[in-house]
C-alpha cells in the first residue's frame, strides 16, 4: 500500500522517512512515534505549534474541571481557564520601616544571647585562713616523718650481713676438713 503511494508521489514527507517494521501489518502508535520524532527535523515552527496546541488542550481541561467543581458544591475555581497564561509570583516587597524594625529586633535577640553566654556566676576565689594552713603544714611533715621512718627501718634490715657464696665456702672449708681428718685417737686404735 504504502509502496504504490510512493510510486504515485501521493507520500508526505513524514510518511516516506518513516521506516514501517516487516514483520506486522499493524503497528502500535508507540512504534510510530519515535521513528517520526527520530526522522524529524525539530525547529521552532514545530515547536510553537506543539505548545499552541497543549495550550489550548490545558484551557479545555481546566474548563471541565471548573463545571465539575461547580456541581461538586459551589466551589468557585481556582483559576479560571480566561485567566491567561500565568506568571512568575511577584515578589514581595517590604518597607523600609518594617526593615529597620525586623534589624532591631534581632540585634537586641544577639543581644540577649551574646550578655547570657559571657556572663556565667562569678565564681569567689576561696581563701586559706592562717590556723587551716598550720594545720596542714603539721600534718604533711608528720605524714613525711612517718615515711621516712618506715625508709630507715627497710633500710635496717636490708644491712644485715647476708650470707654470700664465698662466706659459705670458708664456714664449710673449716668444719669439713675438722671432720674428714682423723684424730690421734682414731689412728692409734686397733681397728
Amino acid at each position: 500500500m504504502k509502496g504504490e503511494r510512493a510510486a504515485r508521489g501521493e507520500l508526505t514527507p513524514v510518511e516516506s522517512r518513516v521506516h514501517w517494521p516487516r514483520r506486522s501489518r499493524t503497528t502500535s502508535i508507540s512504534v510510530i512515534i519515535p521513528c517520526m520524532v527520530r526522522n524529524l527535523k525539530i525547529d521552532s515552527s514545530i515547536l510553537g505549534a506543539a505548545l499552541i496546541g497543549y495550550q489550548n488542550r490545558r484551557a479545555e481541561i481546566d474548563a471541565k474541571i471548573a463545571e465539575i467543581r461547580r456541581q461538586i458544591g459551589g466551589q468557585t475555581p481556582q483559576r479560571s481557564a480566561s485567566a491567561g497564561p500565568v506568571g512568575p509570583p511577584r515578589k514581595r516587597v517590604m518597607s523600609a520601616a518594617a526593615r529597620k524594625r525586623i534589624a532591631a529586633a534581632q540585634r537586641k535577640r544577639w543581644a540577649e544571647f551574646k550578655k547570657a553566654k559571657e556572663a556565667p556566676a562569678p565564681v569567689k576565689k576561696r581563701r586559706l585562713s592562717a590556723a587551716g594552713r598550720k594545720r596542714i603544714i603539721e600534718a604533711t611533715k608528720k605524714r613525711w616523718a612517718e615515711v621516712r621512718a618506715k625508709k630507715a627501718a627497710t633500710e635496717k634490715t636490708a644491712r644485715k650481713p647476708a650470707v654470700t657464696k664465698r662466706a659459705a665456702k670458708r664456714s664449710a672449708a673449716k668444719r669439713a676438713p675438722a671432720a674428714a681428718q682423723p684424730t690421734v685417737e682414731q689412728v692409734q686404735a686397733p681397728s
